[in-house]
């Protein structure tokens, strides 16, 4: 058998990634006393492979008649795990061994040379990623390579690299050749690398030699922290001009988004996701145009023919795009031989702005249309006219793209004067309209600079956390602190719609202490109140939180606190009371419960007296654009118009970009794929939520029940151990104890609102249970809401667990597995999930990571998020607190094992009581 085929055998029941971590074990010298032995038909592979301070034995068997791999095995925790559902199982040190062993017979075959995955095998390829770097004195570009015939890898040590291939440059693809030919340079130059470089630096005056090396080919380019797949094409940009005129000037225009220059000299550019390096024709003649275009997007030069026919001649010479308007079409005849009518553009139309008793007032006025004329002019625009004919003069062009946007700003204003008061929380949009118009500002430029100014100032403003915040926050977090701060001091509100497991309340609480002195109510759903009590405990204990969560707690008691939590149904109960106080901050979390604008919970919220608003939600969006009105008019109560005009509007029309531009500095929305870098693979978090009011009272009796029967029957170890399942299985919900029980569940509740919101968003779910009849009360909730899901406990079969792990990774419509922690907490391969939900606290550290596990493990891509949710002063949050000081007394009290019961033995009937009771 070849050597290509003998991989081809062994290496197909391995994946892509396990098999390149293989190789890098290989590549790393970790295998070991490698050796062959053949008995009859069957050749013996053994080896010893050393990873994280452990050897690993490897046996591999080749069946040389049948040109077949006809078993692998390893003494791994992963092999032994996977290898019961699986024949032939490879895992990473298997490959290693099986690179190790292909290496020695290349190397019987070829002598020295070594035999290496993807570099050898067949005609080396290299890709390049470009990066673009600004540093403090001078941009740069880093360079990376990767290499291989299929499968292409990074080249973590180019000098060694270029030296293992310098002799042997037939084993480089004959396109790649001028490319290596560039490393060598680079690599034997005056400054040469250091060993174990990964990444050359060019200066931008050396990118254009670079790009002519590679020639025409695809490569990745990272610029401003986007990654492009770009062509590189060696030939002239696809640049389109405008031109217009009016009475004054000829006004050139071009594309809104420039071609960005790569270089000094401006020779090579990135443009429609693509490197140009254009002709020294078009670089040299672009380049004054390009230098104008960066400062405005319009270029004015007198009316002149002169002028005319030298503009003409150079645009026609680097570009085959050029679009010239009607009204100067006829220049060369001059004006007086033209009895054309005449075609109003954005040039015709004159603006003013001023400052008058602190608000920002704009007025205008358009060439040859009176006063009086111009409401019917907005009439006729809203009325969906191509024009507006003005008298006999010509026609005001409503297809101008100024044009349009100037009286679609006039519609967002809701003014048909021409003299307008502009609000403050718009001065952004005018802002963006205006920036780079060609329309004529005749006065008021410094204060449209003014405005920038004032933005600009803003987000360079340094925001430092306060020192009695003892939290500590990422890069994006501490971006969403700053937003806070941002939005506050202009007295906007805003919608923190960062996606689930972020950390909204972390950033939340990280900016209400940077507010002394100033009061603020929270609003959350009933599970959520608890939990953030206690996330103020931990971050911000210096501010004083009070709850108003019963109606036994008078508001009156709470108006000294900083903070005030409560829950939306309260607040709709007693809104008279909450109206009394006059709040610096109101924040509603889980802000899509007040998403339909005419239920009470959201009329009751609106009403709440307050300067500034804050809404927090990971689905600002969950069915139509009604639930983002509905949310910004109570950050901002008519910013975004009433209903009715916001429907007439938005709803069903294709006019987003008006909408996106008027929301996008109120809302700060990042997902974990933008932050990743920043991001643990996994977040762990514990969730403390309430109890029902009546679970809380079936809850109280078994205490006081429990504590008469514990004393009554002090030898009794079984039965006490009875007592304390049915108590913890009230803290989950007591319908699996009394079939007649429909008080509710504080647990279920919370338990849904994040499958919820998790599958809104594309994520899947698995739901671990200790008891199976709190997954069996789960199902028909989830049906109830077209959520599709599996389930797992005991009673499923080995080949039925096999297809419905297949499914849930598969399958993305199905969203939740609900697995027996028992059945279903090892053995199990779930990388499809991105949230592990724990409905009940397993206690025993290792047991609940292997449940975990199921779905943070090797071949999972996303970040994992776990949810352990724990009932709020119960028997639950008690153990929780004495875990760290008694872990021994932790696992004898909630163990499901009677084997275990005697180790119950060793508490005290003071210290079961102890965990038992509730503060």
């Amino acid at each position: 058998m070849n050597l290509k085929a003998l991989e081809e055998m062994i290496f197909k029941h391995s994946s892509t990634l396990i098999k390149k971590h293989g190789e890098e074990i290989f590549r790393k010298n970790l295998v070991s006393n490698l050796k062959g032995k053949r008995i009859e038909n069957m050749y013996h592979v053994y080896g010893d492979v050393k990873d994280l301070n452990l050897t690993h034995r490897v046996h591999i068997k080749l069946d040389i008649q049948g040109n077949t791999l006809e078993g692998a095995s390893c003494n791994c925790e992963e092999y032994r795990e996977i290898s019961r559902y699986k024949k032939i199982f490879m895992c990473k040190h298997i490959n290693a061994v099986s690179y190790k062993f292909l290496d020695s017979l290349y190397k019987k075959k070829h002598g020295e040379n070594s035999y290496v995955q993807g570099y050898e095998k067949d005609a080396l390829e290299l890709d390049v990623k470009i990066e673009y770097k600004k540093w403090e004195k001078d941009d740069n570009y880093i360079l990376e390579f990767r290499a291989g015939s299929k499968n292409k890898v990074l080249i973590s040590d180019l000098k060694a690299f270029v030296r293992k291939f310098n002799h042997e440059k037939k084993m480089i693809a004959k396109k790649d050749i001028p490319l290596f030919l560039y490393l060598k340079e680079k690599v034997d130059g005056p400054k040469s690398l250091e060993n174990g470089s990964r990444s050359i630096i060019i200066k931008q005056n050396e990118l254009k030699a670079f790009l002519k090396t590679l020639g025409k080919r695809k490569i990745l380019f990272r610029y401003n922290g986007i990654e492009y797949k770009a062509d590189i094409l060696s030939k002239d940009l696809p640049l389109t001009f405008t031109l217009k005129g009016n009475e004054r000037n000829l006004i050139l225009t071009t594309h809104k988004n420039l071609p960005i220059a790569l270089d000094e000299n401006k020779e090579v550019y990135f443009f429609l996701d693509n490197i140009y390096v254009p002709s020294n024709h078009q670089c040299d003649k672009y380049k004054m145009f390009h230098e104008r275009f960066m400062k405005n997007n319009t270029i004015l030069y007198k009316k002149t023919q002169k002028n005319y026919k030298l503009l003409l001649e150079i645009l026609n010479s680097i570009s085959d795009n050029i679009m010239i308007s009607e009204n100067i079409r006829n220049l060369e005849l001059g004006p007086s031989e033209s009895d054309e009518p005449r075609l109003y553009d954005s040039s015709s139309i004159n603006l003013e702005l001023c400052e008058r008793n602190g608000s920002l007032v704009l007025s205008y006025s358009i060439d040859d249309i009176e006063e009086d004329e111009l409401k019917e002019v907005l009439r006729s625009y809203k009325a969906g006219s191509k024009a507006y004919r003005i008298g006999s003069k010509g026609f005001l062009d409503f297809e101008d793209e100024e044009v349009k946007s100037f009286f679609n700003l006039l519609d967002i204003l809701n003014s048909d004067k021409n003299v307008i008061e502009i609000d403050k929380n718009k001065e952004s949009y005018l802002n963006v309209i205006l920036e780079n118009t060609s329309m004529n500002i005749n006065k008021g430029l410094d204060v449209l600079e003014n405005i920038k100014d004032r933005f600009s100032n803003l987000v360079k403003k340094e925001r430092k956390l306060d020192k009695s915040f003892k939290g500590k926050l990422r890069n994006y977090q501490k971006e969403g602190f700053k937003w806070f701060k941002n939005l506050s001091e202009l007295e906007f509100g805003g919608i923190l719609a960062d996606e689930m497991g972020l950390g909204k309340t972390i950033q939340t609480i990280a900016f209400l202490s940077s507010e002394k002195n100033k009061k603020a109510l929270i609003v959350a759903p009933t599970s959520l109140i608890y939990n953030w009590d206690n996330e103020f405990k931990k971050f911000s204990p210096d501010l004083k939180v009070g709850i108003f969560h019963s109606n036994e707690v008078l508001i009156d008691e709470l108006k000294e606190c900083d903070i005030i939590l409560t829950t939306y149904g309260l607040v709709r109960k007693h809104i008279e009371s909450f109206k009394k106080i006059e709040f610096d901050y109101c924040i509603i979390d889980e802000a899509q419960n007040i998403k339909n604008s005419l239920g009470k919970n959201t009329s009751a919220v609106k009403e709440i007296k307050s300067k500034v608003r804050f809404a927090l939600t990971g689905t600002p969006i969950e069915n139509n654009l009604l639930e983002l009105w509905s949310i910004f008019d109570f950050i901002m109560p008519g910013y975004l118009f009433p209903r009715k005009y916001f429907e007439e509007k938005f709803i069903g029309k294709e006019d987003m970009e008006t909408l996106r531009l008027l929301v996008k500095p109120f809302i700060l929305r990042r997902t974990k794929s933008e932050v990743v870098k920043e991001l643990p693979d996994k977040i762990e978090k514990k969730m403390l939520i309430s109890m029902t009011s009546e679970q809380k009272k079936i809850y109280k009796k078994y205490v006081s029940d429990i504590k008469k029967k514990i004393k009554e029957n002090k030898g009794n170890r079984i039965e006490v151990f009875s007592y304390l399942t049915r108590l913890r299985q009230v803290c989950l919900d007591p319908s699996i104890l009394f079939e007649e029980y429909t008080g509710g569940s504080g647990k279920l509740n919370a338990a849904l609102e994040l499958i919820e919101e998790k599958s809104k968003e594309g994520g899947k779910i698995l739901l671990f249970s200790q008891f199976t009849s709190v997954l069996k009360k789960i199902e028909p909730m989830l049906k109830e809401r077209n959520i599709e899901y599996l389930y797992l406990d005991g009673s499923t079969s080995s080949k039925e667990r096999i297809n419905l792990v297949d499914d849930f990774n598969k399958k993305d419509n199905i969203k939740v597995f609900l697995i027996s922690l028992k059945a279903g907490g090892t053995g199990l391969n779930l990388t499809s999930a991105n949230l592990v939900i724990h409905f009940d606290p397993w206690w025993n550290p290792a047991v609940e990571a292997q449940a975990t596990d199921r779905a943070h493990r090797i071949g999972q891509k996303n970040i994992v998020e776990v949810i352990k949710l724990i009932a709020k002063g119960t028997i639950e949050e008690k153990i929780l607190k004495l875990q760290e000081a008694k872990k021994q007394l932790v696992n004898e009290v909630i163990t499901d094992d009677f084997r275990d019961i005697h180790n119950l033995d060793k508490l005290t009937i003071e210290e079961i009581i102890q965990v038992i009771s509730r503060e």
